[in-house]
């Protein structure tokens, strides 16, 4: 019941949902100029354990590797 109510207001699986939350906190990182990341204290911070994990579902969202997107934010 808990699913159907999560999916009935988010139009997502919670797995995704929070993907997307996680993925849109990576963004929200790098786009604060006031501070220098590494790309694994950032996916540690916004809760991927394992970069390959992230590295999968970050292409899986926005068709290019994390490291991809930081290259082409900074042209």
């Amino acid at each position: 019941m808990e699913k159907f109510a999560f999916y009935t207001c988010t139009r997502n699986n919670f797995k995704s949902y929070l993907n997307d939350f996680r993925l849109n906190a990576f963004i929200a990182l790098l786009n604060n100029k006031n501070e220098e990341f590494s790309l694994e204290d950032v996916y540690l911070t916004i809760g991927f354990y394992n970069r390959s994990t992230f590295n999968r579902v970050f292409k899986s969202k926005f068709q290019m590797t994390p490291q991809e997107y930081i290259k082409n934010k900074s042209i």
